[in-house]
This record gives structure tokens, sequence and C-alpha cells, in this order.
């Protein structure tokens, strides 16, 4: 009897088991679903503030500490998932076909969407290059969301990376530092008296200081001074410390804002080199020093052909182009016509020049 018990036992396991892998799967309920997809029809944005008013000048804004400005209005935004923020991208061109743009994500205070000034000026810069040229922009708006989750931040496009907002065209003058100021003792630490270096890319700045003691950078608002290196690049903190070279007088500094490297090279001699009389960019044609170490005078014979100015009697540091407008490497310059000329270098303002007045 036992044995028939456990057989029967036995047989309806089998069947159990049978039934179970013959039988249709069932769905099992999702605890966190989902959330509804926000819609590009959702949205309503529109511009605000100068871009709608059709000019933006971020000078004004830096002058009076502002570090963010309003762009656009968020008249609806309907069905966006708690947890989830709306996070609009305006992007500019130079360029009705967005050819060449850049891109500047906003933060969203109420129904206002903000952006930083810096970014505004970095995306004007990567498509305009750097200069403070007001310059005719256009512009259209992005829509994505941002979630904060616990394997990090997911940014989501609403629509379509083709579906736009708040098309608009304004005028956008940038506040980029084209100068980086170098106030020491000598110049009362004021200003208007420092010597500036110049910039290309907002990163590395250079140029010609009459050097006499420690000294600082600054961005060029009175009683200011940057962040500090010093020559070996090491960060100081505390109280303002200036910064120490063994090099005075006419001095080239070239200054890496981003990783605070400093170099610099005491210029002894300048002097003018190309196709001159009897010196076929033979020699350099030494200038004299005048009273200010960054004005070099002196006469030079010219006769036809090519000539520019160069430093310690070497290629390492020359100048050449327009002479309203000496750059580094410069392109050589044409003869003012054969005779003898009064050369005057002037190196104590930006941008560097140069005059020529025939004896």
């Amino acid at each position: 009897m036992k044995k028939f018990n456990i057989m029967l036992i036995a047989g309806a396991a089998m069947i159990s088991f049978a039934a179970c892998d013959d039988a249709p799967e069932t769905a099992i309920p999702q605890e966190n679903q989902q959330p509804p997809m926000l819609t590009a029809a959702d949205i309503e944005i529109s511009t605000t503030g100068d871009i709608a008013a059709g000019a933006l000048d971020l000078a004004p804004l830096v002058n009076d500490r502002q570090d963010s400005v309003a762009l656009l209005s968020i008249d609806r935004c309907d069905n966006l998932a708690e947890g989830y923020s709306l996070v609009p991208v305006v992007q500019i061109s130079g360029t009705d076909d967005f050819a060449s743009k850049a891109s500047i994500s906003c933060h969203v205070r109420g129904t206002t969407a903000y952006a930083a000034i810096s970014d505004i000026n970095s995306a004007y810069a990567a498509v305009f290059g750097y200069h403070n040229t007001p310059e005719k922009v256009y512009a259209r708006v992005l829509a994505t969301t941002e979630y904060e989750g616990s394997e990090g931040t997911a940014v989501s496009v609403v629509g379509s990376d083709t579906q736009f907002y708040a098309p608009s065209q304004f005028t956008l003058t940038p506040d980029l530092m084209l100068n980086l100021y170098v106030p020491m003792g000598a110049n009362d630490f004021d200003i208007a008296k420092a010597q500036a270096l110049q910039t290309n890319d907002g990163v590395n700045y250079w140029g010609y200081v009459n050097v006499t003691s420690e000294f600082y950078f600054s961005n060029g608002r009175q009683g200011e001074l940057m962040r500090r290196w010093d020559s070996g690049g090491e960060v100081l903190s505390g109280n303002p410390i200036g910064i120490r070279i063994d090099a005075t007088g006419c001095v080239w500094i070239a200054y890496n804002i981003s990783s605070g490297a400093i170099s610099s090279k005491a210029i002894t001699t300048y002097g003018v080199i190309g196709d001159l009389p009897g010196n076929n960019w033979g020699t350099s044609v030494p200038l004299t020093q005048t009273t200010d170490p960054l004005v070099w005078k002196g006469d030079v014979t010219f006769g036809t052909g090519q000539w520019k100015f160069r430093a310690n009697d070497g290629w390492d540091f020359n100048l050449g182009g327009d002479k309203a407008n000496l750059l580094p490497g410069g392109d050589n310059i044409d003869s003012p016509g054969a005779g003898t000329y009064t050369v005057t270098l002037d190196l104590s303002k930006v941008p560097y020049s140069t005059t020529l007045v025939k004896k």
C-alpha cells in the first residue's frame, strides 16, 4: 500500500512539472515604471531680456559683477516627470544654416532660463574667434532633460535633435579678456599705467614688460589682482604675493593662465634686419633704448626689399607685419623707400608699433 502511494505522488509531481513547462509566461509587475516621455508639444520657449530686444552686450554685465544673464522664457512645460529637469541648450552661429555653431547650456529658475556669461563668451570665441567685435548671431534652442540617478546624470533630447525652439537673431558683444595687465610698484599698481600682455586664445598671454620689481597679474579692473603663481608654476595661496624673476628692464613674459606656467627672457638688444644696403639679412642694425626701456630708437638706412625687427641678435623674438600692429613672427615689412630713417619701436603699449621718419 505504501509503495502504491509513493508512485502516485511521484506521478503527480511529474504531471505538475510538465504543466509548469507548458504554461504561458506571466508578466512580472515593474515597481519603477518609466515616466511619461516629455514631447516637443509639451514645451513652449521664447527669448527674453536683451536678446529679445536684439542686442546683448556682456561688458556692462561683467562690470556689474553679474555672472549670468537671462536668455529664455519657459512659457510652458507640461508633463515633466518628477526628478527630471528641463535644460534648454542655446545654439549660436554666424550663419542661418548653423554650419559652424557652438552650444550654451542654460539653467532654469522658475520660468526663466539663464546662461553663464563665461559660457556665452566661450561660445562666441568658438564661432567668431577671440576678439570683442560685435557680431550678428543666429540662435535657436534645443530642449533637453536631465535626470540625476544613482548611476549618474542622464541627458535626453526632447522630441528630436532637429526640433528647435525660439529661433532668433541678435547682436552679441562679448567680454573676452584680451589683455592681462602687469601692475607693480613702478607703475603704482595702477592698471592705466601697467603694461599689458596679449592673447590669441584666452589661455596663453605674452608681451613685453618693464620689470623693476615683483609684479602681479590683473584682469584690468582697478584693485583686483588675479590668482598668482610663482615662476615655477606652483599655486600661491593666502595674502597676495608678488611674482619675482631674475631679469629686469625690457623682459618678454609668457604666461599660461590655465596651468600657471610663466616663462621670461631679458631683452638686451633690439635691431632692424633685412634687405639693407650692404647687409642682406646678415646682421641686425642695433637700436638704442630710450629712457623708457620699452622704447627703442635709431637711424637705419634702407634700400628696396623687406625688413623686420629682431631681439638679442637672434630669431627667437622678432616682430613684423602691420607697422601699427606688430606681432611676434609677423610678416616681413616692405621698405619705406631708399634713404636713412629714424626708426622708433614702441613696446610700451599694445598694439606694438613703429614709426619711420626720413632724415
